[in-house]
């Protein structure tokens, strides 16, 4: 947990600038990418973990830790990296506050929930998923219908420095997973997949200019995040399975 804390705290918003100093993209592009690293904690980490085999109950600590950790990430990274852009202006505070109401609210309100009422809340699981993917694919199309052609011309460096990225968040934890393949494999997922709606939700309240960004990055991040857990799953169902020998035949 601290090696994923390492990585998403200070190794992929730190790599993520860099990426982009590197490859020159223009700060409108390169801060909605900023602000996707800097929102970690998808609700899909746990689903991806599960898809690829991975060690379930370690991404849904590692989803809850992140989504908490973002409270403080998410506006002290956007304010580390973007401070200094005569471009792009911004409130820290107000994205505190932001964070605060749709981020920290309610997952304090369904640890009591659980905790009052468990049975309950575990009825609610299914339909509260559903609910929140539904509204998460519908805030992208409205984007991607309105801002269809600046999506479709985006710079060929801006796509590749995401794709770059992308990989590096699924290698990065990879290396730091520790030795156990299944823990590898969750923290390599749970690394690279960000908080696409909440990185939404801060950019439509704070900085609208660059939801476009955010949609673009975000769909690259969901494609390469599900295409990696499905190989790894495939993989596993390509092994032999183990046979087992009580001695020779008689």
């Amino acid at each position: 947990m601290a090696k994923a804390l390492l990585a998403n705290i200070v190794i992929i918003p730190l790599t993520a600038f860099l990426i982009f100093r590197l490859f020159n993209i223009p700060e409108v592009i390169a801060a909605g990418v900023l602000i996707v690293a800097a929102a970690p904690g998808a609700p899909l980490i746990p689903k991806y973990a599960e898809i690829a085999r991975g060690d379930l109950p370690f991404s849904v600590g590692l989803m809850f830790v992140l989504s908490v950790m973002a409270i403080i990430k998410a506006p002290l990274t956007i304010d580390v990296f973007l401070s200094a852009s005569e471009n792009i202006s911004f409130d820290a505070l107000a994205v505190v506050k932001t964070l605060m109401l749709f981020q920290l609210a309610p997952l304090l309100v369904g640890l009591g929930f659980t905790w009052l009422w468990p049975k309950r809340s575990n009825k609610l699981i299914r339909p509260s998923v559903l609910t929140a993917n539904i509204l998460l694919v519908l805030v992208i199309l409205f984007v991607v219908m309105r801002d269809y052609r600046s999506l479709v011309g985006l710079s060929v460096s801006a796509v590749i420095g995401m794709i770059v990225l992308t990989i590096f968040m699924i290698v990065a934890g990879w290396i730091l997973g520790g030795p156990a393949e299944t823990t590898r494999r969750s923290l390599a997922l749970g690394t690279s997949a960000q908080s696409n709606g909440l990185a939404l939700h801060i950019v439509i309240a704070n900085l609208p200019a660059v939801a476009l960004t955010v949609v673009a990055f975000g769909l690259l991040n969901i494609l390469f995040n599900l295409s990696t857990a499905l190989y790894w799953n495939r993989v596993i169902d390509a092994l032999p399975s183990k046979q087992t020998f009580s001695g020779p035949n008689r």
